[in-house]
Formats: C-alpha cells, sequence, structure tokens
C-alpha cells in the first residue's frame, strides 16, 4: 500500500491538470492573463462608441473567477461604420473584379485601428486544463450591452507553470515555464457581410468576417495544496478533518487557499505583464 501512496503521490504535470474539479471557484486552476491590445481590420457595425472585453470559463456564467471583463474603452470614429451604407456598397456591382479583388486583399492586411484595454492580471479558474475559454467583444448600447465581436482559445498545458516542491524537471519539459505565453486570437464579427459578387459566382453565402486579432498573455499554476485539496476532494485523502469541511462545503483550508492565490496572483504580475519574453 506504501508503493501505491508513493506512486500517487507522485503524479505528473499533466495527470493533475487534467483532472476535473468540479468546484471550480475554490478548487480550480488558476490562471492570470493580460490584454495586450485589439488590432481592428474591419470597422464595427455599432451605434456605441464604447466597447469592453468578457471572458468566460464556462458561458454564460459570471460567477467570480469564471467571469473575468474589462473596463470600457472609446473607438474611434473611423473604426465604426453605418449598416445601410455598408451593405448598400458590398452589394453595388463592380467591372473591374481582379482590381475589387486586389483592393480587399490589401484591406484585410491593413490595421486600421489598435485598441488598447485596461486588462491587467485578470484571474480565471479553469476545471481542468485543457480547457476552452470563450470571450466576446461588446458595444455599450443605451439599454444593454451588444456582442459585436467573438474569440475563443484553449488554454493548455503547457502554459502552466508547475509549483510543486520536489519537483524532477529532468524528465519531462512540463511545469517548468516561467513566463507568459503570448496568444493572438482571430475576433470574428457577430454580423454576416455579404461576399462581393464576382464573375458567375452569384450564389455566394453571407459570412462572418474576421474584424481584428486580440494579443494577450497569459499563465497558470499549480501548487502543492491545490493536488492536496483534489486527492482529498476525489477521496484520495485520509484525512478525516479534510473531509468534513469538503461535506460542508466551506473549510478553514478554503480561505487559506484564497489567501495562498491572492499572494501567488501578485508573485505572476511581472511575468503576466511582460516583464520576461515568451
Amino acid at each position: 500500500s506504501g508503493a501505491v501512496a508513493a506512486e500517487e503521490d507522485e503524479q505528473s504535470l499533466a495527470q493533475v491538470a487534467g483532472n476535473y474539479r468540479y468546484r471550480v471557484e475554490s478548487r480550480g486552476i488558476p490562471i492570470i492573463f493580460s490584454v495586450s491590445d485589439l488590432k481592428l481590420y474591419k470597422e464595427i457595425e455599432s451605434s456605441s462608441r464604447h466597447v469592453f472585453l468578457e471572458f468566460f470559463v464556462r458561458y454564460p456564467r459570471q460567477d467570480p473567477f469564471l467571469y473575468a471583463k474589462s473596463t470600457s474603452t472609446t473607438l474611434p470614429k473611423k473604426a465604426l461604420r453605418e449598416a445601410d451604407l455598408f451593405v448598400h456598397k458590398n452589394m453595388e456591382g463592380n467591372d473591374d473584379d481582379e482590381e475589387n479583388k486586389q483592393k480587399d486583399l490589401n484591406e484585410e492586411d491593413r490595421v486600421i485601428e489598435e485598441i488598447q484595454f485596461d486588462m491587467r492580471n485578470a484571474k480565471l479558474k479553469l476545471p481542468a486544463v485543457p480547457h476552452t475559454i470563450l470571450g466576446r467583444l461588446m458595444a455599450k448600447d443605451d439599454l444593454f450591452p451588444t456582442a459585436v465581436g467573438t474569440f475563443n482559445f484553449v488554454f493548455r498545458k503547457k502554459y502552466i507553470q508547475d509549483r510543486r516542491t520536489d519537483q524532477d524537471f529532468d524528465d519531462t519539459q512540463d511545469g517548468r515555464r516561467r513566463d507568459a505565453e503570448e496568444l493572438q486570437l482571430d475576433v470574428i464579427g457577430t454580423k454576416k457581410l455579404p461576399k462581393k459578387v464576382r464573375g458567375k459566382s452569384h450564389n455566394q453565402e453571407a459570412e462572418f468576417p474576421k474584424i481584428g486579432v486580440l494579443t494577450l498573455r497569459c499563465l497558470g499554476y499549480i501548487t502543492d495544496d491545490m493536488y492536496d485539496n483534489h486527492r482529498t476532494e476525489t477521496g484520495l485523502g485520509t484525512s478525516l478533518e479534510s473531509k468534513s469541511s469538503m461535506g460542508s462545503g466551506i473549510g478553514a483550508g478554503e480561505e487559506e487557499e484564497e489567501e495562498s492565490d491572492e499572494e501567488d496572483g501578485s508573485e505572476d504580475n511581472n511575468n503576466v505583464n511582460g516583464s520576461g519574453g515568451s
């Protein structure tokens, strides 16, 4: 039995990260991320110039550690378009198809605006890794917010820093990460745009266009406390005190874990903000 216990204690980062945690708010795998900017390639169709970002671990829940939101920022006028004018312009015929096609290609590569968001060291908790995080670009309308763009990314095992003690990194690269991972995410518009008619292709359907690229840096971590808590939750632990606290859903260990998470999060601030290269 001692050999079995020793084997359980030597679980790899992939095994620990892959174990699903149902109490995500208290037992989830913490990740910290910072948004660099949003590069717009197409104008946004909206009546509001104020936009913000939303991130969801479990859409559409907005519980703490399952949801993060940026402060709003103001778009310049050139980043907006009028809906009726844009549709009319795209539905018009053009005799010079080749010239029009080349113009479209140039526009796709041209950044019309770089938007900065004040979103630094935002924290989420994941039930397991890998896990998909969903996001939306929202416009603050007079009545209610409206989604003008969507994006998503998979948080992968290689983005995790293993902070457990007595880890042997000679046999694997997992967990050796020191700096945050930089990701570039395609932002897809929520309004379908009609494709221009070229040649004989008259039956092309409307499509959701790529309106920009969102750049962010992210880093996750696991610690000894997180591993021990998960062993207790799954019945691997033998502590009666731990089991009783888990049964009530509120235990003294959770407050200690939250304090530990806050301390760990502050240590990550410099890394996620770009103090070191990826």
